[in-house]
């Protein structure tokens, strides 16, 4: 099947338990469009378990829950930078998976699945998948973020604590957790939510207002806090709604938010010193404007500076320029609840998007998956990074931790973080 002018052909490979029905017909999306035929390719993953690729342009991907079989609607060309480009699913039934973060030193992604309170680790090489529960089913996890040069060491966030997990990377659930950092919101249930580490290792991290109160648009609760290891929590930046995004110039001052409530993107200065404070707020993007379904969730900045956005009921990942304020392309995803991405891979030219999977109707898609988008073309992402240790030694406790909860710090082994001897 021939490129139609003005739209991208899509190759979208199917997981180990979505099936094709090959008698089945692309739907029309409207009278005037012209059916096209479909061409079904099989191939073989380096599993032992068949994948199906499926070619053809197309705008999303409706799973019907009960029969199982996955169909496609076909779209006529467009001429609005709208592309599918090849999207694997690579992992699948997962409920909010957020926050991916890839490691170049390992090759790996870690993510974190709030809703199921487990954090995953993804190698591409290996295809290895591992998982392990760290707190009771329905405790918030926020993010998790390796130590630098600290091996098994990783930040995660608890509700509204900072913690340390060791963790070997197995499927074990032989974990170790200790408390580092609170932080206190005057309203109840807060927990983080969001989390990235600028340049100098110091991490930035949004909270989260409960369910109740999240649409309060009139009086937002939303706080970023920052937090320079081993030290304390420090309120940045308060009156935010809902921070799902958050991400930094590569080679500059910026800091990039993205706030679900106002379903806006704003970009502050932020002094090279980085317990200064932020400065020359301004609202680059405001979703609300624009002929889009969705709102603004998760953010990623690449090689050159672009924000790659997603989009939470919507479908679609967004290429930005912070500098025109134009949309340069989007690139649609086959699940309409998009939560986060991150670049990967060797290169740093594959993008890791994660969707939700709870409260998401029959027939959405690959929703509560890890996918893998290739052929962007010239663009190179960036690696996460670590959080800094400051020339201090994070020492692990040997004992095995109990899901009933976490173990703090005890005030001699704060004593020892800060003399960096264990």
């Amino acid at each position: 099947m021939g490129k139609i002018e003005g739209e991208c052909i899509a190759s979208r490979r199917l997981g180990p338990q979505s099936t094709l029905d090959s008698n089945e017909d692309a739907e029309l999306i409207n009278e005037k469009e012209v059916e096209m035929p479909i061409e079904r390719e099989k191939t073989l993953s380096v599993h032992p378990t068949e994948i199906r690729t499926l070619n053809l342009p197309v705008i999303g991907g409706l799973v019907n829950c009960e029969s199982g079989i996955l169909d496609y609607v076909a779209t006529r060309a467009r001429a609005d930078n709208t592309c599918l480009n090849e999207v694997v699913e690579v992992i699948q039934n997962l409920q909010h998976p957020v926050n991916p973060h890839w490691d170049a030193t390992r090759n790996t992604l870690y993510f974190a699945d709030t809703n199921s309170s487990t954090v995953h680790l993804y190698h591409p090489e290996t295809q290895t998948h591992n998982q392990t529960q760290i707190f009771p089913i329905g405790d918030s996890i926020g993010f998790i973020i390796p130590v630098q040069n600290q091996g098994d060491s990783f930040l995660v966030a608890h509700g509204l604590q900072l913690c340390i997990l060791y963790w070997d990377g197995s499927d074990s659930a032989n974990v170790s957790i200790d408390v580092i950092a609170t932080a206190y919101q005057k309203e109840k249930d807060f927990h983080f939510i969001g989390g990235k580490v600028d340049r100098h290792g110091q991490l930035y991290v949004g909270s989260q207002a409960p369910k109740n109160i999240l649409r309060n648009i009139e009086k937002p609760n939303g706080v970023i806090y920052s937090y320079k290891p081993f030290g304390s929590l420090k309120v940045y930046l308060t009156g935010l709604g809902l921070v799902t995004g958050l991400g930094f110039e590569p080679h500059g001052s910026g800091l990039y938010i993205t706030d679900s409530i106002k379903n806006t993107v704003d970009r502050f200065d932020k002094d090279a010193k980085p317990d200064f404070s932020l400065s020359n707020q301004q609202t680059i993007l405001n979703h609300n404007i624009n002929d889009m379904d969705g709102k603004v969730y998760g953010l990623t900045v690449d090689a050159n500076g672009k924000l790659w956005i997603a989009l939470y009921d919507g479908g679609q990942v967004l290429q930005f320029d912070p500098v025109t304020k134009e949309i340069m392309k989007k690139f649609d995803v086959p699940s309409l609840k998009v939560t986060d991405l991150v670049f990967g891979g060797a290169n740093l030219n594959e993008l890791y998007i994660t969707t939700a999977g709870d409260c998401v109707a029959k027939g959405n898609g690959t929703s509560g998956s890890l996918l893998r988008m290739t052929g962007l073309g010239d663009v190179q992402g960036l690696a996460g990074r670590p959080l800094g240790t400051f020339g201090i030694k994070v020492c692990p406790k040997p004992e095995k931790l109990s899901l009933t909860g976490v173990s703090p710090c005890s005030l001699s082994q704060v004593e020892s973080l800060s003399t960096g001897e264990c």
